[in-house]
């Protein structure tokens, strides 16, 4: 739900999880992406790549890993696309 948080939210987060992990530790996130298209129906929130690589560079997080994903899912007659981004970082 990383993508819930507002910016001090995302940024506390990412340095909890720093004090909770020893030196090598690797994190999983996936959250959603600002690539996905405004929709007044179903606001979603969003990150951006470069919002991902600071607040968890500035925590003390190595991305290894930074990669666009799709979803696709049908709601009714309605096929729903929705953009995330999976991230893998190692703790400094």
């Amino acid at each position: 739900m990383f993508h819930c948080l507002d910016n001090e939210g995302k940024s506390s987060y990412a340095t909890a999880l720093h004090r909770a992990t020893g030196p090598g530790a690797t994190l999983l996130l996936t959250c959603f992406s600002d690539a996905n298209p405004p929709d007044e129906d179903r606001p979603m929130p969003a990150v951006s790549e470069q919002q991902l690589r600071d607040t968890l560079s500035g925590a003390g997080w190595d991305i290894t890993s930074l990669a666009p994903a799709t979803v696709r899912r049908e709601d009714g007659d309605t096929e729903l696309v929705m953009e995330f981004w999976q991230v893998v970082a190692g703790r400094r």
